[in-house]
C-alpha cells in the first residue's frame, strides 16, 4: 500500500509505479520515483520497496525479476539499507556475484550518508575480493565525481544516525524517557532519567505510552544496528589515520569531526594534536564534552597558529605526555576506541640504519592466502599485475611522513584466483621517497631510503605490521 497524505495510491497507479520500477534502469532517476521520493513519507517508501523484494526473493531470486531489487535503489532509504548491505556481503559465497554487484548499484543509488557508508565499508574489508574490488571502484568514481580524495569522501558520508547536532538522541515512553549513550567499546546504550546506563530499552510498562514507544523501540533497533557497523568503521579508519599520519585542517577537524554527531563521541576518546603546514607538533589535546579543547593540564588549550589536526601517535610523545595524558583519560574513564596512547612501538637493531633493507624480515614464507590478506587487512596495497595477472609486492603509502613501504616476495599470486597453498617469500622490506603507487616490484626504480632517513613513527609502524606477519610465518 502506497499512500500520500492518507490519500492510497489506486490499483491503477501503483501498476504505473511498477512499470516504472521495471522499465528504469537503478542508474538513472525516473520523474515519477524523484516524486514519490519527495512526497511519500521513507517509512512508506521503503516498506513498499522492501516488500517487492521480499517478493522477489520468495520467488527464488529469478534474475529477469532484479528489477524488484532496483526498487531499493530508487525508493529506499536507511532502514533498507541497513536490511540488504548483510545479503550484499554474503551472496559472493553463495555463488551469486552479479546479485551482489547489483546490491552495490542499489547502494549507490540510495545515494544518502548510510548507503555510501555501506558502500565503503564493503570496499575496506570483505573477503570476497571480486566484489570488494567493484565496491572501491564505485567509491573511487563517487569520490572522483565529488572532486574529492577517497579518505576526503569517506569523512563526508559519516550518517548522523539520527542524532542530534550536539550528538545527542531522546527515546520516549510518553512518561519517561532514554538518551543514547556510546559506550567504551563502541555499542550503543541508553541512559535512564534516573542515570543509570543499560545495553537496550526497557519493555514498555502499562504506564507509558503504547504507540510512542513502540515508535521508539523501533527506532533504538535501527540506531543500534547503525551504530554496530558505523562506530567499528570510522574506529578503524581513525587507527589508519594515526598509521599514515593523515592530518585534517583545522576546518575539516572542526566540521567533519568535531562537531559531527556520531564522530564527536569518538574524537573525544582521542588525544589529539596541532600541527603546522611543516609538520611540527605546538599542542596535544583532547576534547571534552562541551567541545572545547582540553590540554594535559585540563586547562582550556588553543590551537593558535595550528593549520593542520591529526591523532598523536605515541612516538610523537615524550614519556612525561603519554603518562600524562594516560592518567587523565583514565580519571575520566575515556577509552580510546583502538589502542592509542598504549601503541606497541619498534624501532631499528643495531647497525640497520645505514642499511636500505629491513633484512631481518626478508626470507619470510607464508601461505599466499595469508600474506595477501593479512597485509590488506593492515592497510597494504597490492602491486599492478603482470603477464597472467601475477603480482609480486605491496606497498603501503605515509601521506605526512611522504614516504612509502614495499613488502616484495617471491612465489605466484594472482589477481584472480590466489592459490591457498602456494608459499611465498619475502624477498625486500624497503622504503621509497615519495608517495609511490602500486607497481611491479621487479621493475620499480624508485630510489631506496637508507632506513636511518625514514621517520621513526613509519619505521614502527611498518615494523609492527611485519610482526603480525611472523606470527603467522611457516
Amino acid at each position: 500500500m502506497i499512500t500520500i497524505e492518507q490519500q492510497r495510491l489506486n490499483e491503477e497507479q501503483v501498476n504505473a509505479v511498477l512499470q516504472t520500477l521495471f522499465t528504469t534502469p537503478v542508474s538513472e532517476r525516473h520523474p515519477l520515483l524523484t516524486a514519490m521520493r519527495e512526497n511519500i513519507t521513507a517509512s512508506v517508501r521503503e516498506e513498499f520497496a522492501w516488500s517487492l523484494f521480499q517478493l522477489w526473493k520468495d520467488d527464488g531470486f529469478p534474475s529477469k525479476e532484479k528489477w524488484a531489487m532496483g526498487a531499493i535503489g530508487h525508493l529506499g532509504g536507511d532502514a533498507a539499507v541497513m536490511q540488504l548491505t548483510p545479503l550484499i556481503r554474503v551472496w559472493p559465497g553463495e555463488s551469486q556475484h552479479q546479485r551482489a554487484v547489483f546490491g552495490l548499484e542499489c547502494l549507490r543509488a540510495v545515494g544518502g550518508s548510510t548507503a555510501l557508508m555501506q558502500l565503503s565499508g564493503i570496499a575496506q574489508k570483505l573477503k570476497y575480493k571480486g566484489l570488494k574490488s567493484k565496491a572501491q571502484n564505485f567509491v573511487e568514481i563517487i569520490a572522483k565525481e565529488r572532486g574529492l580524495s577517497r579518505d576526503e569522501l569517506e569523512d563526508r558520508v559519516v550518517p548522523d544516525c539520527g542524532l542530534d547536532e550536539n550528538g545527542r538522541r531522546e527515546f520516549s515512553f510518553g512518561s519517561r524517557s532514554f538518551s543514547f549513550v556510546l559506550s567504551g567499546d563502541l555499542k550503543a546504550m541508553v541512559r535512564d532519567e534516573t542515570g543509570k546506563v543499560r545495553p537496550n530499552l526497557p519493555k514498555p510498562a502499562k504506564k507509558d505510552d503504547s504507540t510512542i514507544a513502540k515508535e521508539a523501540v523501533a527506532e533504538w533497533k535501527l540506531l543500534k544496528k547503525q551504530i554496530k557497523d558505523v562506530a567499528k568503521l570510522q574506529a578503524t579508519r581513525l587507527e589508519q589515520s594515526t598509521v599514515t599520519g593523515r592530518r585534517w585542517t583545522v576546518d575539516e577537524f572542526e566540521s567533519l569531526l568535531v562537531r559531527h554527531p556520531l564522530m564527536t563521541h569518538l574524537t573525544q576518546k582521542l588525544i589529539w594534536g596541532g600541527y603546522t603546514s611543516g609538520g611540527k607538533r605546538l599542542v596535544s589535546f583532547r576534547v571534552t564534552e562541551e567541545r572545547d579543547y582540553a590540554n594535559l593540564k585540563d586547562d582550556q588549550a588553543k590551537l593558535g597558529k595550528s593549520t593542520h589536526v591529526g591523532i598523536v601517535h605515541p612516538l610523537d610523545l615524550d614519556e612525561r605526555e603519554v603518562t600524562g595524558w594516560g592518567e587523565l583519560m583514565s580519571d575520566y574513564e575515556l577509552i580510546a576506541p583502538f589502542s592509542q596512547l598504549g601503541r606497541p612501538v619498534f624501532s631499528l637493531e643495531k647497525g640497520e640504519a645505514a642499511k636500505i633493507e629491513l633484512e631481518r624480515f626478508h626470507n619470510m614464507q607464508l601461505y599466499a592466502t595469508t600474506m595477501v590478506f593479512t597485509l590488506e587487512k593492515l592497510g597494504w596495497a597490492r602491486g599492478i599485475p603482470m603477464d597472467a595477472g601475477i603480482f609480486d609486492e605491496h606497498s603501503k603509502q605515509f601521506p605526512t611522513a611522504d614516504v612509502t613501504a614495499v613488502i616484495g616476495y617471491d612465489g605466484t599470486v594472482g589477481m584472480g584466483y590466489i592459490e591457498p597453498t602456494e608459499l611465498l617469500t619475502t624477498n625486500s622490506i624497503h622504503f621509497c621517497k615519495g608517495l609511490r603507487e602500486p607497481s611491479v616490484y621487479m621493475w620499480s626504480k624508485a630510489k631506496k631510503l637508507k632506513l636511518k632517513d625514514v621517520p621513526a613513527i613509519v619505521v614502527s609502524e611498518v615494523i609492527a605490521d611485519l610482526h603480525v606477519l611472523v606470527s603467522k610465518s611457516k
